[in-house]
């Protein structure tokens, strides 16, 4: 392409697809108290913003839509517990999880529960911690052309958190 001048940046790339979603419980603090056991179906759409790389691509789409998948996948049919939480106590007994607040507590399989290192388990958190995992993912193939990343958590339809993060 002699004498085109194609900009390097800025360019942004999202995917948004039906399997990138997940269904889980969540333990929630609000406050004083703790919600009651429910879950979601979730769904999660990604954006990257940056440079393009010397193949004109910011990303290759297929690796981020294998990254995203795993992620999603680890979190499927799993109630997600917030080992960070100082208000909550989880303990484990071999094949059952204990989650205690302020004198009550509910056990659960602990094949069925996965302790997240979180503060708390809103819908915030959540984008955060998938940014975290697409993050350590991403900076292992040193594309430095990647500059920010969004991710989306819709919890329920027109009821969504993000979280921006650079890299």
């Amino acid at each position: 392409m002699m004498g085109v001048s194609i900009p390097k940046e800025p360019y942004k790339l999202r995917i948004f697809r039906e399997d990138f979603g997940f269904s889980a419980g969540h333990i929630l603090v609000c406050q004083d108290h703790i919600e009651a056991s429910h879950g979601h179906s979730y769904q999660v759409s990604i954006e990257i913003e940056g440079r393009l790389n010397e193949d004109f691509m910011l990303v290759d789409f297929r690796m981020i839509k294998e990254y995203l998948s795993t992620i999603c996948r680890n979190l499927n049919n799993r109630t997600l517990a917030p080992i960070l939480n100082p208000r909550i106590s989880i303990s484990q007994n071999g094949q059952f999880t204990k989650i205690a607040f302020n004198g009550k507590h509910i056990e659960l399989p602990t094949d069925d529960v996965l302790c997240l290192q979180l503060p708390n388990l809103s819908s915030e958190m959540i984008a955060y911690y998938i940014f975290k995992e697409m993050h350590e993912k991403l900076r292992l193939i040193k594309n430095e052309g990647i500059k920010r990343i969004t991710i989306d958590v819709i919890e329920s339809p027109g009821q969504s958190a993000s979280f921006v993060g650079e890299m």
